[in-house]
């Protein structure tokens, strides 16, 4: 029994060997990028999540800021109405570099 332990494996059994081992590196490989695959997919929904939350914060303060700006001055203020009515852009001189004519 022990002649039998002592010999050398055949070059099929090596090959086979060789084969498994190829083999689980391929499928190791594959999970990995399967993984990676995955973390790179919750990475970019992250990003969206993010980038549309700045979105979205952005716009409500530039609607706060027109609201602000609005409330502060409205259309019907001295300021407006004193600002137009002394100053406009005379016909005359429109075409020549549009001077202003003040009142």
């Amino acid at each position: 029994m022990s002649a039998n332990n002592d010999h050398l494996p055949g070059f099929v059994t090596l090959l086979r060997k060789i084969g498994r081992t190829g083999l689980g590196a391929i499928q190791n490989r594959g999970e990995l990028v399967a993984v990676e695959w995955q973390e790179e997919n919750a990475r970019l929904t992250e990003m969206l999540v993010w980038a549309f939350g700045l979105a979205f914060l952005a716009m409500t303060g530039v609607l706060l800021l027109t609201a602000t700006i609005i409330l502060l001055f409205p259309a019907n203020s001295e300021f407006t109405s004193s600002r137009h009515s002394r100053c406009s852009i005379s016909p005359a001189r429109s075409r020549h570099g549009s001077m202003l004519k003040r009142f």
